[in-house]
């Protein structure tokens, strides 16, 4: 079979050049094979963007994406789809726009919202909204944080308990979530606790301009991947992470495209180097990479995203030869099973991948761009 480039606009291309990078010095070879897959991808919406997904035990995706408003602003949209749907169950979807903003336009959410679920069962819906906010101690943007205590039914009336942009976010340490952006002159990284507000962040990698910003939390402990899409380093926070002291950050190393995916296996980072997405063990303890699974061959893929399961799988997605491509992990996270071409075209964008402890999960994807089709798909 015959992989093309995906057929997008001059800047993919451009990105696609600053990823050709030094090969890792070493790679575990795993067979990359991608047979055809039964299952259809179905609409979530006609007029929406940057979708993100979570999955519980029985395998129901809960979703989130962002929807622009006539005004300009933003609406926080959630809904569920069951493993055996074909788009939101009846009754499901929710709205959410938080009313403390002096400026209805730009109450925008420009990095997309995140569902995460807690270990409790908890719904927790977030979104990071700039710059109008009439938020605590004069902040103009802040992180709001929405709550269902019974699997998405009923959510709360909502709270800001943050500061810290939100390019990635994940639950704890403790009952908090933590997310990492970009400050003023740094990478910031905050814990914002479920019932409180903080607003004080960390401040990494000062005076570099992080293009991929990746967090992680299992337990009490935090790491982060801060890149600038030529070379990135591993940091790991022992303690608060909202407290710069608590990192310490490993040296530097080549490679783009960052995901962070943690689990009780361990935690792994995607990352694109040498033309290929490659699964890479983080060593917590030393503050370093470890082994190394390649994910795809070496044909451009783009957009590759991650994320780990309640039993410790890792969950890939990425887009490769105008096709959407999905690949796990073994239960024990050891080694890759085969990979998956899920649907073919020319328009996957905003990626997201989730799955549940039974293995089985959802990629979710935009059409690049505010107001656009948002489109889901069961992943084997």
């Amino acid at each position: 079979m015959r992989l093309g480039l995906v057929d997008v606009a001059g800047a993919i291309e451009t990105a696609r050049m600053i990823r050709r990078l030094l090969p890792l010095a070493t790679i575990l070879v795993v067979a990359v094979t991608a047979p055809a897959y039964a299952a259809h991808s179905f609409v979530l919406t006609r007029a929406g963007s940057k979708p993100n997904v979570a999955v519980d035990r029985g395998g129901t995706g809960h979703f989130v994406w962002d929807q622009r408003a006539a005004d300009g602003g933003s609406v926080t949209h959630y809904c569920r789809v069951l493993r055996t749907g074909r788009g939101c169950a009846a009754g499901s979807e929710r709205t959410f726009r938080p009313t403390q903003a002096t400026d209805p336009a730009n109450n925008t959410d420009f990095d997309g919202p995140r569902v995460l679920l807690a270990p409790d069962g908890r719904v927790i819906v977030l979104t990071y909204r700039c710059c109008a906010i009439d938020g605590p101690n004069f902040h103009s943007a802040a992180l709001f944080r929405y709550i269902s205590a019974d699997g998405g039914q009923n959510f709360d009336a909502g709270a800001i308990i943050g500061t810290t942009d939100m390019d990635d976010a994940a639950f704890g340490p403790g009952d908090a979530v933590t997310t990492i952006g970009t400050g003023p002159s740094y990478t910031g990284a905050q814990a914002a606790p479920l019932a409180g507000f903080n607003e004080v962040e960390a401040q990494l990698a000062p005076g570099v301009i992080g293009v991929d910003k990746t967090v992680s939390v299992t337990g009490a402990q935090t790491v982060a991947a801060i890149g600038n899409g030529r070379t990135f380093t591993i940091g790991v926070a022992n303690g608060d992470p909202s407290a710069t002291a608590s990192w310490a950050f490993g040296s530097t190393a080549p490679g783009g495209d960052l995901a962070l995916a943690a689990g009780p296996k361990g935690t792994f980072l995607l990352v694109l180097s040498g033309r290929r997405y490659v699964l890479r063990r983080v060593d917590t303890t030393k503050v370093r990479l470890g082994r190394t699974l390649a994910l795809s061959s070496r044909s451009f893929p783009i957009f590759g995203t991650a994320s780990a399961d309640p039993a410790g799988r890792i969950h890939a997605a990425w887009v490769q030869g105008r096709a959407l491509r999905y690949r796990r992990t073994s239960k024990s996270a050891a080694r890759l099973e085969r990979a998956h071409r899920l649907v073919t075209g020319g328009s996957f964008f905003n990626l997201s991948v989730g799955a549940g402890a039974n293995g089985r999960g959802w990629v979710a994807w935009d059409s690049n761009g505010p107001n656009k089709t948002v489109r889901a798909i069961v992943a084997p």
